[in-house]
């Protein structure tokens, strides 16, 4: 992709940064550890308060102009190999989806180091 910029999120964010969750949980639910039914009740507000303040905590976002973007599932897991994350545990079935499917949650690091 180009013309990508990579940023933290701010809370002036909170209502793209729903509209993209709430996508990425219809079309890909297997990809989240949550459900599409719990969050679409959340409001741009509860989204808000989900964005940290300030580090070392972030939420990272990708913008192609002014829209916030994403990927899901076996794009993203690549993505974030690429970049250096590291599986370090996995939680399983930890999360059960509307059919009674359950999903297992792989949970990554990325070590930073500084100069």
């Amino acid at each position: 992709m180009s013309g990508i910029e990579i940023r933290p999120l701010t809370r002036a964010d909170a209502a793209a940064f729903r509209m993209l969750r709430l996508e990425g949980l219809r079309l890909a639910p297997e990809a989240f550890s949550a459900a599409y039914e719990d969050e679409i009740q959340r409001g741009d507000e509860d989204f808000a308060g989900r964005i940290p303040d300030a580090p070392p905590s972030a939420i990272f976002g990708a913008f192609q102009g002014e829209a916030l973007v994403g990927v899901y599932n076996q794009p993203a897991r690549a993505l974030y190999g690429a970049m250096g994350f590291e599986i370090h545990g996995v939680e399983r079935h930890a999360l059960r989806l509307p059919d009674g499917r359950y999903i297992d949650e792989e949970l990554r690091v990325l070590e930073l180091r500084s100069a």
